[in-house]
């Protein structure tokens, strides 16, 4: 594999030369270029094969649920032999665009048709905000990775963490955690399958998934989404749209305050003050209860962000899991053997 380190502006490129492609159909261009806002976790897929494929080795992989194929295309460029899955609409859109640049690209019904490849033909698969769209258990999907992985090859799953602190604070105030009502109930009103998310899923389900499927999970990590990515996207597209107005990007932003806060009090040396750290966020609560209806907003959401902090320092000071950011839940696997 290539010793060539995946960037942004290395992924921006792969987009910009399939958006370019007269073959793709115009109403997928802007969608195309947008996704650089999230290129972030693409570049931590890659980066992360880099970091565990041998050197002068070209592994072989497989993107499952590939859509335009940007992740694929910026693998062949690193060097590797790669593949991509997808059905309907993505692939006869993409299919031909993306072979162009050296990938496999097959067309293949998740929901009830096999994996078009041979067992044991591929060192890593990666699945990547994929099984939260199926509309169906992705036990046998899993199943099917499984057999076309090597032995000891590797799974990449990613997909929205479910009990994220922003879908907390969403509910907190009262709104919700699926997809926009107006999408789901207007804009897709005519599909016959429903596109967006069927079913998210907490760490523990992931890890729940996988095991059944003769997995065995090497890293589950709760990540943060990449805001160098999206503040990247708003310079090179020149979009108008006020990063400052969108209340996501705040969120967002609030969440990499709450997760750097929290990494600092792990590198504490905390020893008997744990238990104070857990004592002031027992605290809270309660204070929450007394402020009540007649209080003020400011100062009750206020006093909440502060609860979510001493969660999250109670947290990494006892050195369990922390659940303090958003969306992807990243479990890496490989199959048992």
């Amino acid at each position: 594999m290539s010793g060539q380190r995946p960037t942004i502006e290395g992924l921006k490129k792969v987009l910009d030369a399939i958006a370019d492609d007269s073959r793709i159909p115009a109403n997928f261009v802007a969608w195309i270029r947008d996704s650089l806002r999230y290129g972030g976790r693409k570049i931590r897929i890659l980066r992360y094969i880099q970091e565990h494929t041998p050197k002068n080795q070209m592994p072989r992989l497989l993107d499952v649920g590939a859509q335009f194929g940007a992740l694929a295309i910026y693998e062949t460029q690193l060097g590797c032999r790669a593949a991509a899955l997808d059905y309907g609409m993505y692939a006869k859109a993409f299919r031909e665009a993306v072979a162009d640049h050296g990938v496999d690209y097959r067309e293949c019904d998740l929901e009830s048709e096999p994996l078009p490849f041979a067992d044991d033909s591929f060192d890593i698969a990666t699945y990547t905000d994929v099984i939260e769209h199926h509309a169906f258990s992705p036990k046998r999907v899993l199943t099917e990775i499984h057999r076309v992985l090597v032995p000891g090859g590797r799974l990449i799953l990613a997909t929205p963490n479910h009990t994220s602190i922003y879908n907390r604070i969403k509910l907190f105030f009262g709104s919700g955690v699926s997809d926009e009502f107006d999408y789901f109930f207007n804009t897709t009103a005519g599909a016959k399958t429903y596109p967006g998310h069927h079913r998210e899923f907490t760490r523990a389900e992931i890890r729940s998934a996988l095991e059944p499927t003769n997995f065995r999970a090497l890293e589950c990590r709760v990540i943060d989404d990449d805001l160098a990515s999206l503040l990247n996207d708003r310079q090179c597209v020149g979009s108008t749209e006020s990063i400052s107005g969108s209340p996501d990007f705040v969120i967002r932003f609030l969440g990499h305050f709450l997760v750097d806060a929290a990494h600092a009090i792990r590198t504490l040396d905390l020893g008997s003050r744990r238990e104070e750290v857990r004592e002031i966020g027992r605290f809270i609560p309660p204070v929450l209860g007394r402020i009540g209806p007649v209080g003020s907003p400011h100062l009750k959401s206020g006093i909440f962000f502060l609860h979510l902090f001493f969660d999250a320092a109670d947290a990494y000071a006892a050195e369990y899991p922390c659940e303090v950011v958003r969306a992807l839940l990243g479990a890496t696997a490989d199959p048992n053997t």
